[in-house]
């Protein structure tokens, strides 16, 4: 019997050691996308796990997803799984399966994570204004999927023309100022941490303000009170264009300042009318520009102190401009001279001069050289008005080649007086057709030659014509040599009512006196008065 037993113990456990060993599962799985961005959600798919004796659908699967060691998920009999990053880089993914017997396998995979550009966004406040609005531009809508905002950088390009005005800076509100009236295009660009950048452009319609750079035609709308100002007023820099003042007033109210209403440079055939100029110490200011056209114009300044040199149009090395139909005025001081050009040409029509201490100054800067450049003043003034004037209604210190003809003066100290440093600075002058009257003195040559007053008007003055010496001729200050009017036509002029009509220093001969009405006269070489 008990062989019996030992013999089936035997067969037993031979029938149990024959049984099949349990093998470990297979971990596979795709990822799909293989590449992608922190935008991007994978999907994981292990459905390629098999094992020998466990269908795939009873396979346990649970992820890793940084391979870090820390499984992300719990065991799951669903294969596939999804995943999105937050940041970008390189990830290295772990899955591991079970089988029902509890063996395992694992198997990792790698996916690479690229990084985003930033999206550029900026705002500008207010939408609209003028050359003397500042601007604020706010670009903390820039966003970026990896970065925070206050990490990105920005940097603004103003005038859109590939240079950028700043550098890459983390501050994301600025303000700017423009001074050219124009729509201008701004440009900014945002950078990330990794060096990933995006562009964004708006338009700005900037109007005139105080401190404009004018570029095209413009027509104001409103007056401009300019005070707070230090540069001038308007900046003009191109060439063809017309300026419109629109019947407004562009004023500055701290009198007492040096400033420049108009500042014209550089350009030529640029036009300036309609409108007033206020308070300035010079209302235009020319430079080197020709065929300039001033026209319907009015300047004044009501600074009433001689401390402060005022000038309404101040014109240097220019050629061909152009003043008609303005007025110009100004107390009765010193220091307010209303039109001064240097090397200059002008043609000056039908302007009304109020006050100041001299209404055109044919000028020179440091010396007047017969023959020189600072010798080329010249040009024509008529049609004009020159009033209650407390110097020189038109003062001729350096100029070969003026005219002027059918002018009225009244109430002026002095109506026309030409005088220079040097011999000859006066030369080629033509006085002709003016109305001179209840003033000091008519018309005064003091050193000027080959010159012509003819056929002018002089009533109820001290002095009507006088023919005299250099300016200050023998005094301390004056080095030059004495000289003399001479060589001048004196012709066909009506002088009535003052107390001298003709006189000549008596070394100032050489003049010529023809057919001049006149009742009183001082000097050898002018004919006896015939009054009529």
């Amino acid at each position: 019997m008990k062989k019996y037993l030992y013999l089936l113990s035997i067969i037993i456990l031979s029938v149990w050691s024959c049984e099949p060993e349990n093998s470990s599962p297979t971990a596979s799985f795709t990822i799909t996308p293989s590449t992608g961005t922190i935008e991007t959600i994978f999907t994981f798919d292990a459905n390629g796990c098999r094992d020998k004796e466990d269908e795939n659908s009873g396979l346990l699967v649970r992820w890793d997803w940084q391979n870090d060691g820390d499984w992300d998920t719990d065991w799951s009999i669903e294969k596939t799984a999804t995943h999105q990053y937050v940041a970008f880089g390189d990830y290295e993914i772990r899955l591991e399966v079970k089988d029902s017997e509890g063996l395992t396998d694992i198997t990792s995979n790698s996916i690479s994570m690229s990084n985003t550009p930033p999206t550029a966004l900026f705002t500008i406040t207010p939408t609209e204004g003028e050359t003397s609005t500042t601007f604020t531009f706010d670009a903390s809508g820039c966003t970026d999927k990896e970065d925070d905002t206050s990490d990105l950088e920005v940097r603004w390009d103003w005038h859109n023309n590939g240079d950028w005005d700043d550098g890459f800076m983390t501050d994301k509100v600025i303000t700017h100022q423009f001074t050219s009236v124009k729509n201008h295009i701004i440009l900014m660009e945002v950078r990330d941490t990794e060096g990933l950048t995006d562009t964004l452009s708006l338009t700005l319609d900037v109007s005139v303000g105080c401190g404009a750079i004018i570029t095209d035609d413009i027509i104001l709308t409103k007056d401009f009170d300019c005070t707070a100002f230090d540069t001038e007023a308007l900046h003009i820099r191109s060439s063809n264009i017309t300026i419109d003042l629109g019947g407004f007033t562009i004023s500055n109210n701290s009198q007492n300042r040096q400033k420049v209403g108009i500042d014209v440079q550089n350009v030529e055939n640029v036009t300036i009318k309609n409108g007033s100029i206020e308070g300035f110490s010079i209302g235009m200011d020319v430079i080197n520009s020709n065929n300039i056209t001033i026209e319907n114009v009015n300047i004044t300044n009501a600074y009433p102190y001689s401390d402060i040199f005022v000038m309404g149009i101040k014109i240097y090395q220019c050629n061909d401009v152009n003043i008609s139909g303005c007025s110009f005025e100004f107390p009765r001081e010193i220091h307010k001279e209303a039109i001064v050009l240097y090397q200059s040409n002008i043609n000056v029509d039908n302007v009304v001069f109020n006050g100041g201490s001299v209404g055109v100054n044919f000028s020179f800067v440091d010396d007047c050289t017969p023959g020189s450049d600072n010798h080329s003043n010249g040009g024509v003034v008529s049609n004009c008005l020159f009033n209650d004037i407390i110097m020189f209604g038109i003062l001729i210190e350096c100029s070969n080649n003026a005219l002027i003809s059918s002018n009225e003066f009244a109430e002026s100290h002095q109506g026309i007086m030409a005088y220079g440093p040097k011999f000859g600075c006066m030369t080629n002058i033509t006085i002709e057709e003016n109305y001179i009257h209840d003033g000091i003195h008519g018309i005064v040559f003091e050193g000027t030659t080959e010159s012509t007053i003819d056929n002018n008007i002089i009533e109820n003055v001290w002095r009507g014509i006088m023919m005299d010496q250099c300016f200050e001729c023998g005094e301390g200050n004056f080095t030059e040599p004495c000289f003399y009017s001479t060589g001048n036509i004196i012709s066909n002029n009506i002088l009535t009512g003052n107390t001298i009509d003709l006189e000549h220093h008596e070394l100032a001969v050489g003049n010529t006196w023809i057919n001049n009405t006149c009742h009183t006269k001082v000097g050898a070489e002018i004919p006896e008065c015939t009054g009529k």
